[in-house]
C-alpha cells in the first residue's frame, strides 16, 4: 500500500477536489507532496506516493482539530 502511486484523476478517492493548477501552486509552496512523472515523456501522468498523500491529509486533520 505504501509503495502505490496515485494519478491525478484518482485523487477523488481521497476526496481531494483541487484542480491541477491549484495543486501546482501548493507543490510550489511546498504545502502538498511533490508529484513526479513515471516517464520522461511529456504525456506521462503525474503521480504521488499514496503514503505521502495520507500523511498530508492526517497533518491537515491534526491542525484542524488542534486549532478548535
Amino acid at each position: 500500500f505504501q509503495t502505490a502511486q496515485v494519478r491525478f484523476r484518482y485523487q477523488s478517492d481521497f476526496d481531494i477536489g483541487w484542480s491541477r493548477t491549484h495543486l501546482d501552486r501548493l507543490e510550489d509552496a511546498r504545502k502538498f507532496p511533490i508529484g513526479f512523472k513515471l516517464k520522461d515523456h511529456r504525456n506521462s501522468p503525474r503521480v504521488w506516493w499514496v503514503h505521502e498523500i495520507v500523511e498530508y491529509l492526517e497533518r491537515r486533520v491534526k491542525t484542524r482539530t488542534d486549532s478548535s
